[in-house]
């Protein structure tokens, strides 16, 4: 006899499922995931759910939906701009989601918890309201602690000493590889580098620093961007090289822009954001 299956219980607790799924593939695909971004993702998820309520389509349809629908989460999570990236959270999404559903799918089968049920390859557990805005609370902490404690230790792993060097003049620093820095200068194609203008003020001329400022000046490249705040634009300037020394290996490159925060700083532990591909 097939339970009784709740719609909003099924919509809420795939969709808290999703949310975990997308935070995971998130992760582990690099850079940074907007919560909006992934609860619309999860959205997309909690709504093919709902093909749990028709008849047993059988495993190769199963299987095809949950491919097509981790490329829906994925579209709506990431975006098609960086195709890169979207590949990268697409696979993840994929062998995290095929794991959990495994996972699932073998509790089912040997255990056989009343409360759960696994059809068309789609998970339903009957769980009471307090029970799911418990859930809800618990996922939303475990979710910002986890976010907090990632970034801390991506911080920490991946700081490198940095030198630039412009028109026979250099600052040294300390610099943080960023895998969620995929800015490029759009005709060269050349990466971008995010630096505190405090940093490499020093280095720079007056026309660029009157650009800045909102005073004019020439010898600036601008160059769009967009990020979980918003968009925008930064003004750049191409260095005659930078030297990066990261996990006992040097790297040098003057196919490269820097890119100058107005204000503010670009993390607590240090003063430019290198982009990962100048270390390939």
């Amino acid at each position: 006899m097939r339970p009784v299956i709740y719609v909003d219980v099924l919509l809420c607790v795939n969709f808290f499922i999703d949310c975990m799924l997308l935070y995971i593939s998130g992760r582990l695909a690099g850079g940074r995931l907007s919560r909006t971004r992934m609860c619309l993702g999860a959205v997309v998820g909690a709504v093919d759910s709902l093909v749990l309520l028709l008849p047993d389509i059988g495993k190769f349809l199963s299987l095809i939906n949950t491919v097509a629908a981790a490329g829906l989460m994925s579209l709506t999570a990431y975006g098609i701009k960086d195709r890169r990236r979207l590949a990268r959270g697409y696979m993840w999404l994929m062998l995290t989601t095929l794991c959990y559903g495994g996972l699932m799918t073998a509790l089912w089968l040997y255990v056989s918890p009343p409360a759960l049920t696994v059809t068309n390859g789609v998970v339903y557990v009957n769980i009471s309201p307090l029970m799911l805005i418990g859930g809800t609370v618990l996922c939303y902490a475990v979710m910002s602690v986890g976010a907090r404690a990632a970034r801390r230790k991506n911080e920490i792993n991946s700081v490198c000493s940095v030198k630039v060097t412009f028109r026979g003049m250099s600052v040294m620093g300390l610099g943080i590889v960023d895998t969620g820095n995929l800015l490029r200068e759009p005709f060269s194609g050349y990466p971008v580098l995010i630096a505190e203008r405090g940093f490499v003020e020093p280095i720079l001329d007056d026309e660029f620093v009157y650009a800045l400022d909102g005073k004019g000046g020439s010898n600036v490249r601008v160059i769009p961007y967009s990020s979980v705040g918003g968009k925008g634009v930064i003004f750049a300037f191409r260095p005659d090289f930078v030297e990066i020394e990261a996990d006992g290996e040097r790297h040098e490159c003057d196919r490269v822009y820097i890119g100058v925060l107005k204000s503010g700083k670009v993390s607590s532990s240090a003063s430019i954001i290198i982009n990962p591909d100048i270390l390939e």
